[in-house]
């Protein structure tokens, strides 16, 4: 059943007249969109960080008696 609006009917094709959510509340387009292609240069970027000393270690060479 269509409506005055154009809609479609909904709830047994009586009384109801909604347009479908065109919104992306939890943004699933956007996800999706990041997740196409290469992701090469997202692994390139953890390679990099996982590399980088994370703790400097300073008087390493130092002795027991040093200590």
């Amino acid at each position: 059943m269509e409506c005055e609006t154009g809609l479609v009917g909904s709830l047994n094709g009586e009384g109801l007249c909604m347009s479908a959510p065109r919104a992306d509340p939890l943004n699933w387009v956007k996800t999706a969109e990041e997740l196409t292609g290469s992701h090469l240069q997202e692994v390139k970027k953890m390679v990099a960080q996982f590399r980088e000393p994370l703790v400097t270690i300073e008087g390493a060479s130092l002795g027991i008696a040093q200590v």
